[in-house]
């Protein structure tokens, strides 16, 4: 059973259009831990876990640091880890130089990840 976001978003045409996706299409199980397929947004105001890329399958998360260095990914993965219990590993296994990521999320449960990002994009 998956579990399911929905949002209202006004087309500009038609009114008001609804909006469904399930977490599944971006958080799942890996190999090696939870996947989390993400956008980013770097230079933004602050950190922050914005919505979902229904095109895309892709949470859209904000970071404030610039993408040069590395800053934003350093900013991004450190973010991750204020959002999840303590001991739980945060790492970029894809798209390091691209807005367009996949994380890993060790230590923690499916279910969990997809909650936390569920309620940060209810926010």
């Amino acid at each position: 059973m998956g579990i399911f976001w929905s949002t209202s978003v006004d087309d500009g045409f038609n009114g008001i259009e609804m909006t469904t996706f399930s977490i599944e299409d971006a958080v799942f199980e890996g190999k090696n831990g939870i996947i989390v397929s993400i956008r980013v947004t770097p230079s933004a105001k602050k950190n922050e876990v914005t919505g979902y890329d229904n095109w895309r399958k892709r949470i859209n998360v904000n970071v404030s640091q610039s993408p040069e260095d590395g800053k934003a990914n350093k900013q991004l993965t450190a973010f991750f880890r204020s959002l999840f219990p303590e001991g739980t590993s945060i790492r970029i296994i894809a798209g390091k130089k691209t807005r367009d990521k996949r994380l890993t999320v060790e230590g923690i449960g499916i279910e969990t990840v997809q909650k936390v990002l569920l309620r940060l994009m209810d926010e």
